[in-house]
């Protein structure tokens, strides 16, 4: 994103001091996450922009100048953590087996990335936006211009690497340094998270342009087209809903890995009820509704994943017998 301000180098410190932070926090895997975020963000956002080879090296230029600013800033705990590690057991790197530790399994991708109120997946396999934000954010990778293309490339790494050991772009990316000192995989799905977020917001975007009626962001329409946009199927909204329902029915494979799984393998009765809500309201504002309504869109957003949320496990931190006992 520091390309998109003028004058990037005078944030360069901002950014560096703002990774001393994630370092001083204790979780450096989570700083590793962000380097290899940014440096992918940067990468694209570039090559989106300037079709050019040269310009690309900038972005990793100037992140690179931020790491060593975080490095600095951080070294009197990074010193002391890097003698403790050369004492453990990730001294010289974890194998390939345990690196991909707690990859995300595939029979449960459904599970994870759609919000269940009922049996809930391995804490580390739940990243989903509700059923509406990942239909808006498929409408944001459609038509969201040139500005989808970094969160595209974020989501769609995030939910690769978060496959790990199923994968064989992960198989061979545990053998590199980096990517060897860590397990959990399935930890990657933060980006997906972030990348479908900021492509949802780009598919409010595209839902609040007059040429969205016809599903054709970009054409001009005269008034009269815009009036028919209640009686035209938009060209992106099957789509959205042919990648819900293909996640929706690839749940009902969960039971192949209902060790991972906390209460019932399979999708309850409640759960496809709350899909089929959440579905019928994306639906019904995008199509039916006589007006955009862009807050009655967010407050549906956020009332489907609060729901959700309330059968995850930091609900219960404290086990209920120990006010019995």
């Amino acid at each position: 994103l520091l390309m998109s301000l003028q004058n990037p180098r005078r944030y360069v410190p901002w950014l560096g001091a703002a990774w001393a932070m994630q370092l001083l926090s204790g979780h450096t895997q989570t700083v590793f996450m962000t380097g290899v975020a940014l440096g992918v963000v940067g990468l694209v956002q570039q090559a989106a922009n300037n079709h050019q080879w040269r310009p690309l090296l900038r972005p990793l230029a100037l992140i690179s100048v931020a790491a060593v600013i975080g490095v600095i800033l951080a070294a009197p705990q990074l010193i002391p953590a890097q003698e403790l590690t050369a004492l453990s057991n990730r001294d010289g790197g974890l194998t390939t087996q345990e690196a991909t530790a707690f990859s995300l399994e595939p029979a449960l991708i459904g599970r994870g990335l759609l919000p269940s109120y009922g049996g809930q997946p391995f804490s580390e396999y739940v990243s989903y936006l509700g059923v509406i934000g990942l239909g808006l954010a498929v409408l944001g990778a459609l038509g969201g211009g040139r500005k989808r293309w970094p969160w595209i490339a974020l989501g769609a790494m995030g939910l690769i690497f978060a496959l790990g050991r199923f994968t064989p772009v992960y198989l061979l990316l545990a053998e590199f340094p980096g990517f060897d000192l860590f397990r959990v995989p399935a930890r990657w799905l933060v980006l997906w998270s972030l990348g479908g977020s900021i492509l949802a917001g780009l598919g409010i975007q595209t839902y609040m342009r007059p040429s969205y009626s016809l599903g054709m962001v970009g054409m001009r329409l005269t008034p009269m087209d815009i009036g028919r946009r209640r009686q035209t199927l938009p060209r992106y909204l099957p789509i959205a809903l042919g990648v819900i329902g293909l996640l929706a029915a690839s749940t009902l494979l969960a039971d192949r890995a209902a060790d991972q799984v906390n209460g019932t393998a399979l999708p309850s009765l409640v759960t496809w009820a709350g899909w089929g809500a959440a579905t019928a309201g994306l639906v019904a504002l995008l199509i039916v509704g006589k007006h955009r309504r862009p807050r009655l869109l967010a407050l549906l957003i956020v009332a489907e994943v609060f729901l959700a949320s309330m059968t995850l496990p930091y609900n219960d931190a404290t086990d209920p017998d120990v006010w019995h006992e």
